[in-house]
């Protein structure tokens, strides 16, 4: 996540710088061209013709330093960029770091509150299972009570029957 962020920033970072140098390379261009307008006409000849010197201008030479001073805006602005990104970077380390520490914080709370919650729950059990066993003996105890009287009744209805015949023979 943290790279994604990074790479991000940088590209947006990168994107604006050019922008910015397209718009200011685009000023300076119509600042120029302004400044060549506001110039007094000097196409009037003046006495002094003889008097001239003319100096040669080196247009090829002004490309070259034109183009080497773009370089040299770009290279500053990269170093700019590269900058400003190492600090971003910087900065989102240090955050993802705190968000680390307080993600483990919150999980060493959560396992703490899960131990507490399963000694509860196996209190529950241990209470729960000895209730099962009492009401299993009690259920035990009952069923035998029943099964007594049970045999009790069958042992009277047996009786009954063996004196009934005993009349019926009579």
């Amino acid at each position: 996540m943290a790279k994604k962020f990074g790479k991000f920033i940088l590209t947006a970072t990168a994107i604006t710088t050019a922008a910015a140098a397209a718009y200011y390379l685009s000023q300076k261009k119509k600042g120029a061209c302004a400044e060549d307008e506001d110039l007094d006409d000097f196409s009037e000849d003046s006495d002094d013709e003889a008097e001239r010197n003319y100096v040669e201008l080196d247009m090829d030479g002004a490309e070259e330093k034109k183009k080497m001073d773009i370089e040299e805006f770009t290279s500053k602005a990269a170093d700019k960029i590269s900058t400003v990104a190492s600090k971003v970077a910087e900065k989102a380390n240090r955050v993802v770091g705190r968000t680390i520490e307080k993600v483990e914080e919150f999980f060493e709370d959560g396992e703490e509150k899960a131990d507490e919650v399963a000694e509860k729950a196996e209190e529950a059990a241990e209470d729960l299972a000895e209730k099962v066993d009492d009401a299993v003996e009690k259920a035990a105890d009952v069923a035998e009570e029943i099964a007594e009287k049970a045999e009790d009744a069958a042992e009277e209805v047996a009786e009954k029957i063996d004196e009934a015949k005993k009349e019926d023979e009579e």
